[in-house]
């Protein structure tokens, strides 16, 4: 089953290869929610859609669609809201892709290590202050944890 997108201009919900008709315009891309892509190389580019010639049925007349190149820039980064680009990055993006963290190691050694860090204390954090909800509430009951505890009756078997 193909991949469906939800265009963020229209609305309408496409499949591809129908990149273009946005607001019923056959001339339009549609747009789709950003995605950000990582690259384990700097300043990598590549070329997810290809230069396209053809000719004109009507007229005859030949004609050239210009290719896009994606372009990662000095922090290995690129973020796109093209469609048809992340089609291409999802099935065919190679080797050159990688996840967030996997660039954070790379390109940012220590930084994934100090989100993991300030999570930690966070949680800490939390827990500490449901330890003194609960030491609360059990000092409002005044009641031992075990209400059973010190209320049994002797043995008569030693008698």
């Amino acid at each position: 089953m193909a991949t469906e997108y939800k265009c963020t201009v229209c609305d309408a919900t496409f499949a591809a290869p129908r990149w273009n008709g946005c607001c019923d315009d056959k001339t339009l891309k549609h747009k789709v929610e950003s995605v950000r892509y990582f690259s384990r190389f700097k300043a990598f580019t590549c070329f997810p859609i290809q230069e396209r010639k053809g000719i004109d049925v009507t007229t005859g007349e030949k004609f050239m669609v210009p290719g896009v190149a994606a372009s990662f820039g000095p922090q290995g980064q690129y973020t796109t809201d093209d469609p048809e680009i992340q089609a291409w990055m999802s099935s065919r993006g190679g080797g050159a892709l990688i996840s967030k963290d996997q660039y954070e190691d790379i390109h940012a050694p220590g930084l994934r290590q100090e989100r993991m860090q300030s999570q930690l204390v966070e949680t800490a954090d939390a827990l500490a202050k449901a330890k003194e909800a609960l030491a609360s509430l059990r000092a409002k009951i005044d009641t031992p944890e075990d209400p059973n505890v010190g209320t049994e009756k002797p043995s008569k078997r030693g008698k």
